[in-house]
């Protein structure tokens, strides 16, 4: 679709969930989560309707690749480009969370790329507003296992801590090649992310960004970075090497 020569995309609920109260409630959440929100870190969603009993979300297309296919495709980042991933991601952050809404599922392939590098967060089907009513059934995991804050696998009450874990995850991936908690099976993932600390860093990384990385993976959600703006504050004064 295009209009005034912007080009837009339809995203429609698929038609063997349409009988699905559960997965209607959860796309027209996404749309509704994202329309309020106008942020050029964060998807811009420009209308939300349904038809033939079918809805759908009118948003603005990306003319780039997601970060998972653009890891896949390059492997370790440089610290100058992950410092601008982590910078524009967390700029998205503070607006979703401004706006009271966790992601819970924040992963390189919910986040686009467009041009000049400019992270957008995307893919909001599993959001809810902080201390809102659980959206799935009972004893389900909601987001990605090797992106989940430990609390996410204990039924704990999440907060956005949560999203500030799984960029944690997101950059240490970026600068090491990786995720910090591999695993063969999801036993051991889930085992790992709640147990084990990340092996280290590569020497090259900075210290300060190695911190900062680290800070993010806390197991204990007070114990990492407060919020995005402040994450955002700390990335400010990290140097990109010469």
């Amino acid at each position: 679709a295009e209009t005034c020569s912007h080009p837009l995309a339809v995203k429609a609920l698929k038609p063997e969930h349409r009988d699905d109260d559960e997965a209607r409630e959860r796309f027209l959440r996404e749309a509704r989560a994202l329309q309020r929100i106008d942020h050029e870190n964060v998807v811009r969603i420009v209308g939300v309707g349904e038809k033939l009993g079918t809805p759908y979300a009118v948003m603005e297309f990306i003319d780039g690749p997601d970060l998972g296919t653009l890891l896949l495709r390059e492997g370790v980042l440089s610290t100058e480009r992950t410092l601008q991933f982590a910078r524009g991601i967390a700029k998205g952050l503070v607006a979703i969370h401004d706006e009271n809404v966790i992601h819970r599922d924040l992963k390189p392939h919910n986040i686009l790329v467009a041009a000049g590098d400019r992270p957008v967060i995307a893919d909001f089907g599993v959001a809810r507003r902080a201390g809102g009513t659980r959206m799935t059934h009972t004893g389900h995991l909601v987001g990605t296992p090797a992106y989940m804050a430990p609390e996410q696998f204990t039924g704990e009450s999440v907060t956005h801590a949560v999203d500030l874990f799984a960029l944690g995850s997101i950059l240490y991936e970026m600068v090491s090649g990786g995720p910090p908690f591999p695993a063969t099976d999801m036993l051991s993932l889930i085992r790992c992310v709640q147990q084990d600390e990340p092996e280290p860093l590569p020497a090259d990384v900075p210290a300060d960004l190695r911190a900062a990385i680290f800070r993010l993976l806390e197991k204990d959600p007070a114990a990492r970075t407060p919020d995005a703006s402040a994450l955002l504050e700390e990335l400010a004064t990290i140097p990109v090497p010469a």
